[in-house]
């Protein structure tokens, strides 16, 4: 039996409102097709407290198996010290589930959001395009907020088709780290700001409230608009967390970051360049994708220093000649193009034997 509960604010373990997102999507997307004699708890957490303020222990050992899900909120990850909060938790067998986690005993590699990223027909073509680029911020995240004020600076953002949200002052934790709190304002992309694109521009009630299966699968955070991808050579993707020397697992170099924003064009087998933590590229080389090396020199991703690695990607997309790579090299390009496509829907089965181990054996 699987039972879903919430780990809330006031460090109680509650039942989950019927309406809650996650709870839908993991009934009905992951769970469904899993019949097992074990008593297992997937346990969500809320998102609404820090773990610095946490000083229970939970003990959980009357199941099997617990899952502590941080998919749908895991800012803590990024602030918190994960593995000191594991130790509070006691269970027969504890595994943790999250988009932000380092490949580790127990811990479930990527979060249930790839499931709700789809196959499509998409297929590169060599036709022109109406830009090179494009990038669709969200969050106006610091490392955001700093990407586009180097493009501008350096009179690159005319070369991009771009959307990024303002800043926004109730989100502000969320959105600009401490470390940067004295500095963000003084950035001169505000006064661009918010400039929004068609994905960009949504009603984040519905987004985020909105909890139909249906729903889940086509949102506009998780379904590629096409007509970018039809129109442009390269997308710029942003994830999530971007600075290691800030995050909680300070050293520990095998933190990864991958949300919808990767997947979405891995999915599609289309060239993409991020601003995301080191070594990115290379989990995603790992894992069987091919990369574009006709089109990107990715140096950039063995740089541990948060400022230089920026520097480098703006100063690759600023420099790179990337029509003509792509126009000259288009059929070893498309070749990576119809492999990476199939490689996603293997690589999503993977991931799916991935919870199936875990919650049956």
């Amino acid at each position: 039996m699987i039972v879903f509960k919430v780990f809330n604010k006031f460090n109680e373990i509650t039942d989950l409102d019927k309406s809650f997102l996650e709870l839908n999507f993991a009934k009905n997307q992951i769970y469904s097709k899993f019949k097992t004699d074990k008593n297992v708890l997937h346990l969500f957490y809320s998102g609404t407290f820090g773990m610095s303020k946490f000083n229970l222990t939970l003990d959980l050992t009357e199941y099997d198996k617990v899952f502590v899900d941080f998919s749908a909120d895991d800012l803590i990850l990024r602030y918190e010290d994960m593995q000191e909060f594991i130790k509070l938790i006691k269970a027969n067998e504890l595994y943790v589930i999250s988009k932000n986690a380092c490949e580790k005993q127990n811990w479930l590699y990527i979060d249930p959001l790839i499931y709700r990223i789809t196959e499509s027909t998409f297929e590169l073509t060599n036709t022109t395009k109406v830009n090179d680029y494009f990038y669709l911020g969200g969050h106006a995240r610091y490392h955001r907020l700093l990407f586009l004020d180097k493009l501008n600076k350096i009179n690159q953002l005319n070369n991009i088709s771009w959307s990024q949200r303002a800043v926004d002052e109730s989100l502000i934790m969320l959105e600009i780290p401490y470390e940067f709190k004295d500095v963000y304002k003084d950035l001169e992309i505000h006064s661009l700001l918010p400039k929004r694109l068609d994905i960009d521009n949504h009603n984040d009630s519905e987004y985020h409230n909105n909890s139909t299966s249906d729903y889940i699968l086509n949102s506009v955070g998780v379904k590629p608009n096409l007509e970018f991808y039809n129109n442009h050579i390269s997308e710029i993707v942003s994830e999530t967390t971007y600075y290691i020397s800030i995050n909680p697992v300070k050293g520990d170099s095998t933190l990864l970051n991958f949300s919808e924003k990767t997947f979405k064009p891995l999915s599609l087998g289309y060239p993409f360049i991020s601003f995301c933590l080191p070594n990115s590229f290379a989990k995603i080389k790992e894992w069987g994708f091919e990369l574009f090396d006709e089109l990107f020199n990715y140096n950039f991703d063995s740089i541990v220093d948060d400022s230089k690695r920026l520097d480098s990607i703006v100063n690759q997309i600023s420099d790179n000649n990337i029509a003509d790579k792509y126009f000259d090299n288009f059929n070893a390009i498309y070749d990576k193009h119809i492999f990476n496509k199939n490689k996603f829907i293997e690589f999503k089965k993977e991931m799916l034997k991935k919870y199936e181990k875990s919650l049956l054996f």
